[in-house]
């Protein structure tokens, strides 16, 4: 690495950083009040619309009761362009993990800001069902979505309500801090960039 390529790799460095510090996670989905139920399942999940504009999910959180400690969770996340509004394309796995944070009755997962559109869906799966019972909550106070969840296969456990849950969310980057990055990027790893005059 030359020294240009070194001074635009440390300054990109150093607008990250600071463009970290200055934006920090919000809540764009909240369904933690209002207990109606609860329900046993190895695998559920919940169609989301978020609100504001932050996108580049951070953190999901859901209320869950029983020995977590003892459970491994996995996470996915999906769109919303299958049949019938079911999942369509995969955005993000955590997954299976174990000793997830676990505090006021929500276990917690760290998302790596996974971009995501205004509504998708999210589901969990556990590994002890017959133990392990997640929460439901409704209505909303940030964010909406439909009064059911899913269920195993993708299908639809109507009457439900809402999942409790929880969702953090950075904003979208700027178009140029963007652009200074990719471009910081392309430099800091040697690509070699055509200028015509």
């Amino acid at each position: 690495m030359n020294r240009f390529q070194l001074i635009v790799s440390e300054l990109a460095g150093m607008l990250l950083l600071s463009s970290a510090c200055v934006s920090s996670a919000v809540v764009v989905y909240d369904n933690t009040s209002g207990f109606v139920s609860w329900v046993n399942t190895g695998t559920v999940g919940q169609t989301v619309t978020l609100a504001g504009t932050s996108r580049y999910i951070t953190c999901i959180s859901l209320g869950v009761g029983g020995p977590v400690s003892d459970d491994q969770f996995e996470m996915t996340l999906w769109t919303t362009n299958g049949p019938n509004g079911t999942s369509g394309r995969l955005l993000w796995d955590s997954g299976l993990v174990g000793n997830l944070p676990f505090a006021g009755g929500l276990v917690s997962f760290d998302v790596p800001l996974i971009l995501v559109p205004d509504t998708f869906i999210y589901m969990v799966s556990h590994t002890d069902p017959a133990d392990v019972c997640f929460y439901l909550y409704d209505p909303p106070t940030v964010g909406s979505s439909p009064d059911y969840i899913w269920g195993f296969q993708g299908m639809p456990l109507w009457g439900w309500t809402n999942l409790e849950a929880r969702i953090d969310a950075m904003p979208v980057p700027e178009p140029s801090i963007a652009g200074f990055l990719a471009l910081s990027f392309l430099i800091a790893t040697g690509r070699t960039l055509s200028w015509q005059q």
